[in-house]
């Protein structure tokens, strides 16, 4: 599954899954994206994009 989201992503973007987020969300700021069908994965999956630092200010919570 990382490697379909990381699919996802654009430029220098980090995008993680649900189970990923879980793990850090203490540790970095993320910024939910919203579901994704992802290739040959019978269910939408959430993703979450890594707010670089000093980014965070402008996210939405």
């Amino acid at each position: 599954m990382a490697a379909r989201i990381a699919a996802l992503t654009r430029g220098a973007e980090v995008k993680v899954g649900p189970e990923t987020a879980d793990r850090i969300k203490g540790h970095y700021v993320l910024q939910d994206t919203d579901e994704h069908q992802l290739r040959n994965v019978s269910v939408p999956v959430r993703v979450y994009r890594l707010v670089p630092a000093g980014v965070y200010r402008t996210v939405d919570p």
